[in-house]
């Protein structure tokens, strides 16, 4: 996730935020280091507490209950961010979840969501890395399930790479000439399709709001 992006899409630095899924905290530490003054996160992972930073050591809760976690915060968030964690619950599961967090976010409440982009070949790599993940997403299928959840879509895009020298410029013309390459296999392969990939980079962003 672009972290840059997020200050002016999250508001007043008093509002209720919550890193669900906060993993190492990369995130949370990024959010109270900008002024953020009630940022939460939640992560089921205890063996990550080890690696948290003290800051977010102290604004983490872990748990493996998150409705439990949602009735007793005693909030409603007005920003909730969901890194790389749709794809850990099968589709529905991921639907219920999203379906109760909405009850807990304030009105007009924004939802960031970043996921792994389906459409790559090495997509079942990222499928079957990790035994726990069970959905993989491409911006069609993403954008069903937010908008079955009751979600508005504001924004739905690819995450670039951040450009911070040769190496990450070579990366950048690479990635772009092969994005060219796998547009022309899918064309050869379906046809012009009202359903094929818009969105080639490894990730998915997503804005939508309550």
């Amino acid at each position: 996730m672009q972290r840059h992006l997020l200050p002016p899409l999250l508001g007043k630095k008093a509002a209720p935020i919550l890193d669900f899924g906060s993993g190492r905290g990369p995130v949370t530490d990024f959010l109270l280091g900008q002024g953020f003054t009630q940022v939460t996160g939640f992560e089921r992972n205890e063996v990550l507490l080890g690696e948290l930073s003290p800051e977010a050591r102290s604004t983490t809760v872990f748990g493996a209950d998150f409705s439990k976690f949602l009735r007793e915060s005693g909030k409603r968030w007005e920003a909730v961010v969901l890194r790389d964690v749709l794809y850990y619950f099968d589709d529905a599961g991921a639907l219920a979840f999203l379906k109760e967090l909405r009850g807990f976010l304030a009105p007009n409440a924004v939802l960031l969501v970043e996921v792994f982009n389906g459409v790559c070949l090495t997509a079942p790599y990222v499928k079957f890395k990790d035994r726990e993940i069970r959905l993989c997403f491409t911006e069609h299928s993403l954008v069903s399930l937010l908008t079955e959840a009751g979600f508005k879509i504001e924004v739905i895009t690819g995450i670039k790479p951040v450009l911070r020298g040769p190496r990450s410029f070579a990366f950048y013309f690479a990635s772009r000439f092969w994005q060219w390459a796998l547009r022309g296999i899918y064309w050869a392969e379906r046809g012009v399709d009202s359903q094929n990939p818009r969105i080639w980079e490894r990730k998915i962003f997503a804005i939508a709001r309550n």
